[in-house]
């Protein structure tokens, strides 16, 4: 019983929760919303919408990308490290902006190591720490005032989504 007890609430620590479901989904609504928004926008001011698309169609197959990528990003991002920062730091703006920091530095790092980006890599590697900076800040804002995994899953699901919807 006492393992089944601890289990449970590593789950609940990492984000796992349903009572806070309720209080989350209108925020995380409109945050998505606003994010794809904001990545339409970026995309065509840009011009490189189909560059996104490529990249991220030549990486990973749709549905392994949005689904299997983004649930362990979020989980290890979220689920994982934002409660330790939290129990360390107790500043939101420390522990957001720590979360960040690590999140852009992994998108560069993907960006740099990850084979098969061909004529699109200088582009990433310029954009996949500012761009991994400001969505990291943003999801780490919303998981900081509103912890819940399923949300920012699906949240970032979306995102992503747009980016490959958008880009064709």
């Amino acid at each position: 019983m006492k393992k089944a007890n601890k289990i449970a609430g590593f789950f609940r620590v990492c984000g796992f929760r349903k009572d806070n479901f309720k209080r989350g989904i209108i925020p995380y609504l409109i945050f998505t919303s606003a994010a794809v928004f904001g990545v339409y926008y970026a995309m065509n001011k840009t011009g490189q919408g189909k560059a996104f698309f490529d990249i991220w169609q030549g990486i990973f197959p749709v549905v392994y990308y949005a689904a299997v990528f983004t649930v362990m990003q979020e989980f290890i991002f979220r689920g994982i490290l934002m409660p330790r920062l939290i129990a360390k730091y107790l500043n939101p703006f420390r522990v957001i902006t720590i979360n960040a920091l690590i999140m852009a530095c992994a998108y560069l790092a993907a960006a740099i190591f990850l084979p098969g980006l061909g004529q699109y890599k200088n582009f990433l590697i310029l954009w996949s720490f500012p761009g991994g900076l400001v969505l990291g800040t943003l999801i780490s804002f919303m998981y900081y005032n509103y912890p819940n995994i399923y949300l920012v899953t699906a949240s970032v699901m979306a995102i992503n989504y747009s980016v490959l919807i958008i880009g064709k």
